[in-house]
Order: structure tokens, then C-alpha cells, then sequence
């Protein structure tokens, strides 16, 4: 009898340990089938954002167009403005490259011979205190000064293809002004752009303050 029941205990613990060994094996199945059918999903979406991501970041990063000058301070008052734009073919403003900070913060209002060109397309009479904040820069340093457009728009969105104009205006003496602009077809290729510039007025007072202007594709 005891050689019976030991052989019946010795099978009931058999039967016990191959159940739990079962219901281990078992689990890191399940799991690993889970896994494996959400992974696909999780993927193709991480993918999908990726994708996204790196296309928009690869087509802003097509080309930019550097606009380089010379910059000499002038000593005499309204003076020293400055401003740099991108407008499409119809005239209309597609981002703002930066302008001198007394304009930018009401000087136009105050004193409206101060980038005339530059306002009457970017209307910083209706902007609000962060558009300010964005465009506002302090009165370049005297020397050699570079301006990068990386070719979006105001909202960080590559422009679509087309033809657009980059402008550089400066204010030299009251009413003078100096005046630069390139013409760069997307999608654009590198090199230089032949740039066309202008003084609005026959005079020599400050016409040295931006000299050497030259627009530069980079990129494809």
C-alpha cells in the first residue's frame, strides 16, 4: 500500500509541475503574440510620423538664400534702419527676414520715412507684441553681415514652387534709401542671383553704409 501511494503522490506531483511548466510556456506566448500584433500598427505609425518629419524638415532644408553686405554706421540721425524680406510674385509678403529695432517697435509710426518699402508690405501697424518680438533686431555691427532666408514661410512651412524676390532696405538719410533685391526661382538651385539695387535719392550722405550686397543660393 505505501509503495502505491507513493507511486500515486509521485504522479500527482508530476501532473502539478508539467501544469505550472504549461502555464509558463504559455504566457510569454501570449505576450509575445500581443506584442507582436500591436508592434505592426505601433510601427508603420512611428514610421508614418518619421516620414512626415523628415520630409518637411528635408524640404526646408532644400536651399537657403544668404544675403551678404557690407555695413558702415552711420553718424547722423534717421539713419541706420534696416530691413530684410521674402515677398512671392504677386508683391505679397511671405516672411520676414528681420528689421532694425527702432522701426520695428513703432518707429515707423513716428517717423515714416524709416523703411517705407518694408512697411507697406509687412504692415507691423497690426502686428502683435510676439510678431515684434520676432522680427525686431538691434542695428548690425560695422563690418561684413550676412542674412540666411532657409526658404519658408512665416509659419516654418516650406514654400511651395514658384518665384519669389528677397529684399534688403535701408534708411540712410531721411528720405534716402538704399534698396537691393533678387529674383530666385523654386526649386532653386545654388549659386549667385543677380542682384539689382537702387538709391532713391542722387545724394551722398551715409551711401556708404551698405555697399557689396550679393544673394547666394545654397543647396541642390
Amino acid at each position: 500500500m505505501k509503495s502505491q501511494k507513493k507511486l500515486l503522490l509521485g504522479s500527482a506531483l508530476a501532473l502539478v509541475l508539467l501544469a505550472g511548466c504549461g502555464a509558463q510556456s504559455a504566457a510569454p506566448a501570449s505576450s509575445a503574440s500581443s506584442a507582436s500584433s500591436a508592434s505592426p500598427a505601433a510601427a508603420q505609425t512611428s514610421a508614418a510620423s518619421s516620414a512626415q518629419k523628415s520630409g518637411a524638415a528635408s524640404s526646408a532644408g532644400a536651399f537657403a538664400v544668404t544675403i551678404a553686405y557690407d555695413y558702415a554706421r552711420a553718424d547722423t540721425a534717421a539713419s541706420n534702419q534696416m530691413a530684410a524680406w521674402v515677398e512671392d510674385k504677386d508683391g505679397k509678403l511671405v516672411k520676414n527676414l528681420g528689421a532694425t529695432r527702432f522701426t520695428a517697435t513703432g518707429g515707423f509710426a513716428r517717423r515714416k520715412e524709416s523703411l517705407p518699402l518694408w512697411v507697406s508690405k509687412a504692415h507691423p501697424e497690426q502686428w502683435k507684441e510676439s510678431d515684434v518680438d520676432a522680427v525686431a533686431q538691434a542695428t548690425p555691427q560695422p563690418g561684413h553681415q550676412t542674412i540666411t532666408w532657409d526658404g519658408t514661410d512665416e509659419t516654418g512651412a516650406p514654400v511651395p514652387d514658384g518665384t519669389y524676390t528677397i529684399w534688403l532696405e535701408g534708411t540712410l538719410y531721411w528720405t534716402s534709401d538704399y534698396r537691393a533685391h533678387a529674383t530666385v526661382t523654386v526649386p532653386a538651385k545654388g549659386g549667385p542671383l543677380e542682384v539689382t539695387d537702387e538709391f532713391t535719392e542722387d545724394t551722398a550722405q551715409n551711401r556708404d553704409m551698405i555697399t557689396n550686397v550679393k544673394m547666394t543660393v545654397h543647396g541642390k
